[in-house]
């Protein structure tokens, strides 16, 4: 596997709405806004309005239709920890997150 590229999995690009919940170094409760860049059941990279530590163990939420016999409203429901941080060029405001999934489901609202 070559250096610059450390995913294990293919990802493919979509943009997701997220909602992400974690607690900084002090403990307290932090929420973010963003979305999707690339994802796959075991990561993704996601933008978001706040920046992340790297090793911070987060929830993400994502609002998704998912194709089963038709378009069913889902949720899907992921914990992971943030593997790499980068800035993102294209918004001043916006924080990249390379994040690494342990626990990933769906649920059919």
């Amino acid at each position: 596997m070559p250096d610059r590229d450390k995913r294990y999995r293919k990802r493919y690009a979509m943009e997701i709405p997220v909602s992400v919940r974690w607690r900084d170094r002090s403990g307290h409760a932090r929420d973010a806004t963003g979305k999707t860049k690339n994802m796959s059941p075991f990561g993704a990279f996601l933008v978001c309005d706040s920046r992340i530590e790297k090793g911070c163990a987060i929830d993400v939420h994502f609002n998704a239709p998912i194709a089963l016999g038709g378009c069913i409203p889902s949720r899907i429901f992921a914990s992971g920890t943030v593997v790499r941080g980068v800035a993102e060029e294209e918004h001043a405001a916006s924080h990249g997150h390379g994040v690494m999934f342990d626990h990933f489901s769906f649920a059919r609202l």
